[in-house]
């Protein structure tokens, strides 16, 4: 289950990250500053949850190789080195980026719009 949410959020972000190029027309914009300071935000968050993504699905092997029955898969330890954060720690950041990210991005598709009143 961990590994297709960390799948299914990889695969949005990507399309929202397209969508966020798509629609930034720098010409076609009143107020630039409403809508590219959010739409900076919500890439950045959404780079930075597909990292969380791959580190979580990069540690998933590991963590279920030896797991105890009595074991969660999210009480686990990552394997990333130095850190070694519980994967439950990673699936938070994820999650927690994916959904700033959206939050920007629709104060970025706000700020298009407030852009376009006359």
């Amino acid at each position: 289950l961990i590994a297709d949410w960390s799948k299914w959020i990889a695969a949005v972000e990507t399309g929202a990250i397209a969508a966020i190029g798509a629609l930034l027309k720098p010409d076609s914009i009143a107020h630039p500053w409403l809508v590219f300071g959010p739409a900076a935000v919500a890439v950045v968050c959404f780079v930075c949850s597909i990292a969380a993504a791959s580190l979580v699905l990069l540690s998933l092997p590991a963590a279920v190789q030896d797991i105890a029955e009595h074991e969660k898969i999210c009480d686990r330890v990552a394997a990333i080195r130095p850190a070694a954060p519980l994967l439950r720690t990673l699936v938070g950041v994820q999650l927690g980026l994916f959904a700033f990210g959206i939050l920007a991005f629709g104060a970025a598709v706000g700020g298009m719009l407030l852009g376009q009143i006359k």
